[in-house]
């Protein structure tokens, strides 16, 4: 569709008001009264309750080329953006991997030999991308040792000033942390002492080897005293037998939980179910895996001290014999949806338990035919570069909307109705229920989210709450059948439905249909702000300023979600057209450069990663189809959030014609211009760099280029950018250049031998000789010493000299150096040719101890 074309049909849509009412469904109903209590608080952290998994296969995609992983990578990233999918909180491994083995210049490598690209602070890094305030689970491998465990809390939780942070050897782990680039202390729900442990120490009845639990318990024993010692506020969690189905649970809860219950924060359960045949979780959720499974076995325990049960794997399963056909999907279809839904409810509503974490976040078939490899992803990746948000996930998108800025309070659903009782206190674990949970807003409103498993009766839900209030919007995920879900053939099958009502009338009473997840809105009746009639666009940005649509972005992309139209005729079309106008445009006389986007083929439900980057100033943002039309207007101020002072470093070029390495580093402003920095690469396999120079920021682009040692062989390297203590890093492949220029023979010391470390700890020159490979040079030698880390401790520098073809000797004073904590020496020689400028040549001198 052409500019004017487009501008034309949206200047004759007509405006509607109409406003659409959650349908009601034929068939039985129930009467059904929801009691709330306000002013009693049950969680103040209700996103604890929608943590994920990433998969299990995370912990072996460190190796991935480029520095991404196919878990946490920038597409998924973006996808996340898209569909403005929350994410509170995240559970990962390290049970079987060491997590030393994936941070700093030290990685290691896979079987393959390939280093560690992706690894534990560019996993956190990325999800701090996109939630800054994100919270962290991780596993750890209780099979190693007590202080590797606490250097990992060092690692993630101290200050590099504390005295704690420094563990035996003299590493100070949190100064290694900002060193790594991972900046602030890491948010910790807890660590979880080791993922199904037991599993590897039973056979499948649950029958154990002679003395795991007893080595279990000694393990967990040494490992949370050593966390706690070095921070007491680092919460644990021990594990409560993993798969207790068919199998003698009892030989390991009744033995491990009565021992280490005075000690840890949680007791960790895993809890999957079959979909298929699930009815009403009371029985086998609640009574059976908190009360009869954990709780029983903590009589000893007093009741201040008492841990809770927290859940960091569950999820829906279909029986092994179906999970290579299209059953597999049901792990995530709409009925799914609404047993996460009434789970989430059960264990908010539960003062035992603390904290969800479904499993899994991303994953499933890369096709609609490829049934293999995890199918559980609330997000899911196709071979086509997309992913979809599964029916399980619209859930968990509309009820993380729900939960911002909210505490879960008192709830309670009761029924007059004789007989059978479809409500979430029923206790025939056969009967499919309604469930809900409800939210008090910062604003003095309240959410609500009922869940509804049963396929053919409704609730009629009347409200006895302790304020009055009124209805402002309600959320519905339905759809036809339980089976439906979004599939790569099928994209926008099932998702959530949004309708702005704005009653102004005290709110009484609602009908919440059969298979349904419904979120109900209500503000206070003396709040009589309202939504507005354009609700349903939602412009997101980085960081969307309270009172209003001010969005302050980094790098000036926004979101355009179009979801949820209270206008019947946009909500009916088919395809609709997105039209984004500088604010000063006129309408009617729209001008070719007064449109900043358009897009003319949208369905009715897109969300829009808005890409171009966009001024500081006022937008107006126009959706509709050919009958009607809705417009939003926003405001963008680019401000810079990253605290980090380098960007990224961009078109890296390598190879033997230019006989090194050339590449543009993108400044923040924060950067002044005219400050220096300092530039390395790193050889990933010895730690070292192989290249270190200086460089001056010439504008928010600034050129660098560099020449690397003779001795440098073809590989994989890392650019380290240093300025002002902001570090960034990036992989690039180096190609070998050819033979320029070389050393005329080893570095020597005062005596006139072959320098070592010895010569180090007292002060002293260090002789380099050198040999000019053609016509005369001025040269610089440089001599840079490094932790064992690869941190660059100093650098000191020759005079500069004349070279010739004849030997010439480059004198190098340094100071005496404490040698304990040095792990190599380096020597650099710099080279000028006429007015060419002083520039690094390809050879360098390495003293190593």
């Amino acid at each position: 569709m052409n500019i004017k074309k487009c501008l034309k049909i949206l200047c004759c849509m007509a405006v509607s008001a109409a406003m659409i009412q959650p349908a009601a469904y034929a068939g039985s109903e129930q009467n059904t009264v929801l009691t709330l209590r306000e002013s009693e608080t049950l969680s103040a952290n209700p996103h604890e309750y929608l943590g994920f998994n990433n998969d299990m296969g995370w912990a072996d995609s460190f190796a991935e080329a480029n520095g991404t992983s196919a878990s946490v990578n920038k597409s998924l990233i973006d996808a996340l953006k898209s569909y403005d999918m929350g994410i509170g909180h995240m559970r990962g491994f390290f049970h079987h991997i060491s997590w030393k083995e994936t941070v700093g210049p030290q990685r290691g490598s896979d079987a393959n030999g390939v280093p560690y690209s992706f690894g534990l602070v560019e996993w956190i890094n990325a999800l701090r991308s996109y939630n800054p305030d994100i919270t962290f689970t991780l596993t750890v491998n209780v099979d190693g040792s007590t202080e590797d465990v606490q250097d990992l809390v060092r690692f993630l939780t101290l200050d590099p000033s504390d005295k704690k942070s420094v563990n035996s050897y003299g590493e100070n782990w949190a100064a290694k942390r900002t060193e790594y680039g991972l900046g602030e202390p890491v948010k910790l729900a807890c660590l979880e002492m080791g993922n199904e442990w037991d599993l590897s120490r039973c056979d499948d009845k649950g029958v154990f080897e002679d003395g795991a639990q007893q080595e279990y318990i000694e393990k967990c024993t040494a490992m949370i005293n050593g966390i706690k010692e070095i921070n007491p506020d680092v919460k644990t969690a021990i594990c409560a037998f993993s798969a207790p189905h068919g199998a003698d649970w009892t030989s390991w809860n009744s033995i491990v939980i009565p021992a280490l219950g005075n000690m840890a924060d949680y007791i960790d359960c895993h809890y999957y179910y079959d979909v298929s045949a699930t009815g009403n979780l009371s029985k086998v959720m609640q009574k059976e895996r908190v009360q009869n499974q954990v709780m029983k076995y903590l009589d000893n325990v007093s009741e201040d001290n008492r841990p809770k049960v927290i859940f960091t794997e569950y999820a829906p399963y279909v029986a092994a014999e179906f999970r290579d056909t299209e059953d597999r999907f049901k792990t995530t279809d709409l009925n799914a949806a609404l047993y996460d839904a009434e789970i989430v409810a059960r264990a908010i509503s539960d003062k035992d338990v603390a904290m969800l974490c479904h499993n899994s976040f991303e994953g499933g078939m890369s096709s609609q035919d490829a049934y293999e490899g995890d199918c559980w992803g609330i997000i899911r990746p196709y071979d086509d570069g997309t992913y979809l948000l599964t029916a399980a996930g619209e859930y968990y998108k509309m009820a993380f909307d729900a939960m911002k800025n909210t505490s879960a309070v008192y709830s309670r659903l009761s029924s007059d109705t004789s007989g059978e009782n479809y409500l979430m206190s029923s206790e025939k674990d056969t009967e499919k229920v309604l469930s809900q949970v409800t939210f008090k807003r910062s604003d003095g409103g309240i959410n609500i989210i009922f869940s509804n498993t049963n396929a053919e009766r409704s609730h009629n839900v009347t409200l006895e709450a302790e304020g009055q209030y009124r209805l402002e919007k309600t959320v519905v995920l339905t759809s036809d059948n339980l089976s439906d879900n979004n599939k790569i053939t099928d994209r926008d099958n099932v998702y959530a439905k949004e309708t702005v009502i704005n009653d102004n009338n005290k709110f009484s009473q609602i009908n919440i249909p059969p298979q349904t997840v419904m979120v109900v809105y209500l503000a206070p009746m003396e709040n009589t702000t309202m939504y507005g009639e354009n609700a349903d666009i939602k412009i997101n940005g980085t960081h969307l300023k309270s009172g209003g649509n001010t969005i302050e972005t980094a790098d000036g992309k926004i979101s355009v979600s179009l979801t949820g139209f209270q206008n019947s005729g946009v909500a009916e079309s088919k395809t609709l057209s997105l039209l984004i106008l500088k604010g000063t445009a006129d309408i009617n006389d729209v001008k070719d450069s007064d449109i900043v986007y358009m897009n003319s083929g949208l369905k009715n439900r897109d969300r829009i990663l808005f890409d171009t980057e966009l001024n500081s100033g006022s937008y107006i943002a126009y959706v509709g189809s050919n009958r009607e039309f809705t417009a939003q207007n926003f405001t963008v101020i680019s401000n810079e959030t990253d605290d980090n002072y380098i960007k990224d470093v961009i078109n890296v070029e390598s190879g033997s014609s230019n006989y090194g390495v050339s590449f543009d580093i993108l400044f923040a402003n924060k950067f002044i211009k005219g400050s220096r920095f300092t530039a390395e690469v790193i050889n990933p396999e010895t730690g070292m760099a192989e290249f270190i120079g200086e460089g001056v920021k010439t504008g928010a682009i600034t050129e660098y280029s560099l020449k690397m040692p003779l001795e440098t062989n073809s590989g994989k390297f890392i650019i380290r950018i240093t300025a002002d203590n902001h570090i960034f890093e990036k992989g690039f492949d180096f190609v070998k250049p050819n033979e320029k220029i070389s050393l005329a023979g080893t570095p020597k010391n005062n005596s006139g031998d072959t320098i070592t470390f010895g010569d180090f700890v007292n002060n002293g020159t260090v002789y380099v000789p050198l040999r000019a490979n053609g016509e005369t040079a001025q040269a610089k030698v440089y001599l840079a010493v490094f932790s064992k880390n690869g941190r660059l401790l100093s650098v000191k520098s020759s005079q500069e000299l004349s070279v010739t073809a004849d030997v010439v000797t480059a004198e190098i004073g340094y100071d005496g150096m404490d040698t304990h904590n040095i792990g190599a020496a380096m020597i650099y020689v710099w080279s000028g040719i006429s007015d060419d400028g002083m520039k690094p040549q390809n050879n360098y001198y390495i003293i190593k101890k």
